[in-house]
C-alpha cells in the first residue's frame, strides 16, 4: 500500500503526522495534498541532500562475503 493509499483511509476527523528524514518534492506534494493547517518543524537545513556512494547504489552489483 502507498503513502496516499493509507493516508485515504484515514477519517477526516483524525489529526495527521507525516514526517520524512529527507523532504523531496514528491513527499513535499503529498504533505500539501492531505495536510490542512499544518506546521512544519525543520532541524537542520532545509539544502542537505541525500548521496548515495557508488557502492550503495541500487545497480551497483552485490559483493559475496565469506564466512573464514
Amino acid at each position: 500500500m502507498t503513502v496516499t493509499g493509507v493516508l485515504l483511509q484515514i477519517r477526516p476527523d483524525r489529526q495527521t503526522l507525516l514526517w520524512s528524514a529527507t523532504w523531496p518534492k514528491d513527499v513535499q506534494a503529498i504533505a500539501r495534498d492531505f495536510l490542512k493547517d499544518f506546521y512544519q518543524v525543520t532541524i537542520g537545513s532545509r539544502e542537505l541532500k541525500v548521496i548515495t556512494p557508488p557502492s550503495c547504489s541500487p545497480s551497483a552489483p552485490v559483493q559475496p562475503t565469506s564466512n573464514a
